[in-house]
């Protein structure tokens, strides 16, 4: 495991967990790009949480989440 994957395990780990499908954790020029998709919008709030837990500013620039929930079209609000 990378630095950044060690550092942000914990996210790696609640896409897991909440069942996020096609899970793809990925690093390039010192950022770690996790993406996915989540079945429902909690399924996608327990992976932002996780980062929360991390950075409670959600101001990190070594981490990029593209996790996003089948079936909604993107700017949909919830």
């Amino acid at each position: 495991m990378s630095t950044l994957q060690d550092k942000y395990a914990g996210v790696i780990a609640a896409a897991q967990s909440a069942g996020v499908s096609n899970l793809q954790v990925t690093e390039q020029d010192g950022i770690l790009y996790i993406s996915g998709n989540a079945g429902s919008t909690a399924t996608k709030d327990a992976v932002w949480n996780a980062l929360g837990n991390i950075d409670s500013t959600y101001s990190a620039s070594d981490i990029n989440i593209d996790v996003q929930v089948a079936g909604l079209a993107s700017g949909t609000s919830l």
